[in-house]
């Protein structure tokens, strides 16, 4: 799911993802996969049963095949 910041709306209906996993990328790089739980119009999420993929400390392009339990997640959206 990609988001513009500042635009007025979000680019896409989170509605239709509600208890459906999805991968999120975020602006440090990060990346989770989890069951989005709900979401609000500043674009701040709650997702469930959250894993991260873990970057190669030596090339941060890179995913490595290590991942990170997290549980439940809330990520801030825009501001």
């Amino acid at each position: 799911i990609e988001m513009s910041k500042g635009d007025l709306g979000a680019v896409i209906d989170l509605n239709k993802y509600i208890d459906q996993r999805i991968r999120v990328k975020f602006q440090g790089g990060r990346e989770i996969d989890g069951v989005l739980k709900g979401f609000d119009k500043l674009d701040n999420l709650v997702l469930d049963d959250c894993i991260e993929f873990i970057r190669d400390p030596n090339d941060l392009s890179r995913l490595t095949d290590e991942t990170r339990q997290l549980g439940l997640v809330v990520s801030r959206g825009t501001q």
